[in-house]
């Protein structure tokens, strides 16, 4: 089942898919589930947003998080 995160910035919600949900917790495991919580503020209040250099109609929203990797972390 998917995950929607209101997004500001674009004017709507953001859908993370069960299929990307599952590549993130297979990929980055010390990232989901456990901040789930901080996934969805940094696309409330991101401290920075930029367009990806590699999918031309995608945006990178990032935001500081010391409990993250114990280092800022781009979500």
């Amino acid at each position: 089942m998917a995950s929607y995160f209101l997004c500001p910035y674009l004017g709507g919600d953001v859908e993370l898919t069960q299929e990307r949900e599952v590549h993130s917790t297979g990929q980055h495991p010390d990232v989901l589930p456990e901040f789930r919580e901080q996934i969805e503020e940094t696309l409330a209040v991101p401290d920075r947003i930029v367009r990806s250099s590699r999918v031309a109609n995608a945006y990178l929203f990032s935001r500081w998080y010391n409990n993250v990797r114990g280092a800022n972390t781009s979500l």
